[in-house]
């Protein structure tokens, strides 16, 4: 909401994921909420249902923004994607806590202006 609010970014922009799980959970419990889509690049075979998914939801377009949402637990650089967009910033971190407890970090990263479709995600 921030990143809208202060118009980093627009609602309409995308979260993008690198394979279905953490697709599906940032599907359900973040974009879901938000009012925004998920759409994975990858192989795939760790694409799985979401190659159809993307296909279904419009797929990627040239200029399009994301953000990137990424755990402690599960960690994946964020720069794996520079090949396909122009400019990359973090945004925040988001401290997640159950009972009571800091359990892991999200990290979330804005990424503007898509400069490569991916081949094969549709």
């Amino acid at each position: 909401e921030r990143d809208i609010n202060e118009y980093w970014m627009r609602r309409d922009d995308i979260v993008l994921s690198y394979r279905w799980f953490p697709a599906a959970n940032l599907d359900y419990y973040v974009a879901g909420p938000a009012g925004t889509e998920v759409l994975c690049i990858g192989p795939l075979d760790k694409l799985h249902k979401y190659a159809w998914i993307n296909r279904y939801r419009g797929g990627f377009e040239k200029g399009m923004n994301a953000w990137f949402i990424t755990t402690s637990r599960d960690y994946q650089d964020f720069t794996k994607f520079m090949e396909y967009f122009h400019v990359m910033e973090p945004s925040d971190t988001i401290r997640i806590h159950r009972g009571g407890r800091h359990v892991e970090n999200a990290f979330v990263y804005r990424m503007y202006f898509m400069k490569k479709v991916p081949e094969g995600s549709f």
